[in-house]
């Protein structure tokens, strides 16, 4: 999910590029189908299809994995759930609904996906699959203004934990990643005086992007509720990432951008 943009776009194209057909699945049709367009245009040879869901109703998912199983004749083997948004505001300021439609999409949607699919492979008698959430490191140091962002990527990873040790007896892995501070089009439009404090303070000497999480196999530091044969297989390693050397000071820097993001805010409907 989320295979329209950012992330869930890179996932896919990664995928494809290890010779899985893809099914792209997004809330946009028009994002879905150019990724599409992306996979098709630069990896022949797979059958991929882009498919249209909203992740915070359990109708709309599991139509979706009807229409996977109906043109496959399979469920899907992995999947990737990278679909999520944000409604930032400050805590004294945070309008229930806020509250509410970031866990519909970013939780829910998660929880959702993992259950529609684990059922799917379960009744199929798969022996084997792979689930995998994307959290956010802010899930677990909290992030000014994001109480119900920092909520729902919580939520993720305690999901995530749970479903690993309740079907890994089925032989289905469930892993969750937590991105650091990755290249978006809004850091697109941050200062380079501010890219620049991030920067510092990644160990790589660069912000993350897309790719380097799509990428990130085996990287288990970054990786939580793994099942055992996955913790045997040494993903408890920790390699020179994307991650801050000091989360405190990771906190303070994402605090500034957000205090940055809110004044352009300001100075834009003034000048409206």
């Amino acid at each position: 999910s989320g295979g329209g943009s950012g992330i869930g776009r890179a996932v896919c194209q990664r995928f494809a590029r290890d010779g899985a057909s893809v099914v792209v699945a997004d809330i946009s049709e028009d994002s879905a189908n150019e990724t599409l367009g992306i996979l098709s245009h630069d990896l022949q040879g797979q059958e991929h299809a882009a498919l249209c869901v909203d992740v915070s109703s359990r109708q709309s998912v599991e139509q979706l994995i009807k229409l996977i199983q109906r043109q496959y004749f399979r469920p899907p083997c992995v999947c990737v759930s990278s679909a999520g948004i944000t409604l930032d505001e400050f805590l004294l300021k945070l309008e229930e609904e806020a509250f509410d439609r970031v866990l519909r999409v970013n939780l829910k949607g998660s929880f959702l996906l993992t259950q529609a699919v684990s059922r799917a492979l379960v009744a199929s008698g798969s022996s084997k699959g792979v689930i995998i959430n994307v959290g956010s490191i802010v899930g677990k140091v909290g992030n000014l203004g994001q109480a119900n962002y920092a909520a729902s990527k919580a939520g993720v990873e305690g999901l995530t934990k749970s479903a690993a040790k309740e079907l890994g007896r089925f032989g289905i892995r469930c892993n969750t990643v937590l991105p650091g501070f990755i290249a978006t089009p809004m850091t697109a439009k941050v200062p380079e005086r501010v890219l620049d404090k991030f920067e510092g303070m990644v160990p790589l000497g660069r912000l993350g992007e897309p790719a380097d999480v799509a990428d990130h196999r085996g990287d288990g530091w970054i990786i939580h509720g793994l099942s055992d044969s996955v913790l045997r297989e040494g993903t408890n390693q920790k390699p020179e990432s994307f991650m801050p050397k000091d989360l405190e000071l990771f906190n303070s820097a994402i605090r500034y951008l957000y205090h940055f993001v809110r004044s352009c805010k300001r100075e834009k409907k003034i000048e409206e």
